[in-house]
């Protein structure tokens, strides 16, 4: 099903199996709007994806169940031209190589969703896009398909390919659960990637599960930039979370790491251009900005301030990220 223009579609309980090279099920592109309800999408073959926006296309999802079993086959994802989709109380699977549950060279917002990936990572954000999740429970493998260079949980990156507008790439996580599951992988990759861009990774009551001890790895690859200027600029910002594994910036990197009280210092270490700060606050969400008080020692700055902008009451929570 493809929708451009100004064309919109409404769909309600419908099944949707594709089973040919490059047949996404549902499109909208250039400017088209697409409502999907109370679906069942399966897709066989590879570049098929299961929801699909680009050149800023347009789609709202509820209660669909998506799985998909080939190769670079997100089952929401958006594209070149960028697009919008929000979904909500979805099933997602993927199997195949490159095929993360969410793609992003857009902007994508789930909620009260469910998936696995036993072949990619669990989200992927390319270049100045972002992907915004509240209250699910996702797992993956992490398994790259660039030599497992890209092997991870969460990933934000740059390709240069032309798909998405450099950036800064975004992703936000609240009230949700990221696993890494079982693989030949499990004990080395990290549960968030950056490489190649830009980033800020929001990370709320958010419970992390991996085997390799590496929280966040931010570097530059072979694969991606030029040698040198190839890293990853990472701003995270967590709150009501135990963070625990290594964060690590080599020399093209950077990391700010700004975190509240429920952080132990006993708990973290970090390794390359990282810098720690203590953040304590009301608002909603931590900033890119943050207002303190702070002594440099080394390359760790750890500070006590409170942040007075745009403060509302917020519930902190008590999480463990493995």
């Amino acid at each position: 099903i493809v929708v451009l223009g100004t064309g919109k579609a409404y769909l309600n309980g419908i099944t949707i199996n594709t089973n040919s090279y490059g047949s996404n099920a549902v499109v909208a592109t250039n400017g088209g709007t697409v409502q999907i309800n109370n679906s069942v999408i399966s897709t066989e073959k590879d570049s098929s994806r299961g929801i699909h926006a680009t050149y800023e296309g347009s789609i709202t999802a509820d209660n669909v169940t998506i799985s998909t079993k080939g190769g670079s086959c997100a089952n929401i994802a958006t594209d070149r031209g960028e697009g919008t989709i929000v979904a909500s109380n979805m099933k997602l699977s993927t199997e195949g190589s490159g095929s993360p549950l969410i793609y992003s060279t857009g902007d994508i917002t789930v909620s009260k969703s469910s998936g696995s990936s036993t072949g990619a990572q669990m989200v992927v954000v390319e270049g100045r896009n972002s992907v915004k999740l509240t209250n699910c429970v996702f797992n993956g493998t992490g398994i790259g398909n660039r030599n497992n260079v890209d092997k991870c949980g969460v990933m934000i990156y740059q390709s240069m390919s032309g798909d998405a507008d450099t950036g800064k790439g975004t992703f936000e996580c609240y009230d949700s659960s990221l696993t890494i599951i079982n693989s030949n992988i499990y004990s080395s990759t990290p549960m968030f990637f950056v490489t190649n861009t830009e980033a800020i990774i929001i990370l709320s009551n958010t419970l992390t599960s991996y085997g390799s001890g590496v929280f966040l790895n931010s570097s530059g690859t072979s694969e991606w930039g030029s040698t040198g200027s190839n890293g990853g600029k990472v701003t995270l910002n967590t709150t009501g979370s135990t963070i625990k594994g290594l964060i690590y910036a080599d020399s093209s990197s950077y990391i700010v790491f700004n975190h509240d009280s429920y952080v132990s210092s006993n708990d973290y270490s970090i390794s390359g251009n990282v810098t720690s700060n203590t953040i304590e606050s009301n608002s909603t969400s931590t900033s890119n900005t943050t207002e303190s008080n702070s002594t440099s020692t080394s390359n760790t700055t750890e500070s006590n301030s409170t942040s007075t902008s745009n403060s509302t009451s917020n519930k902190i929570y008590s999480t463990t990220i493995y």
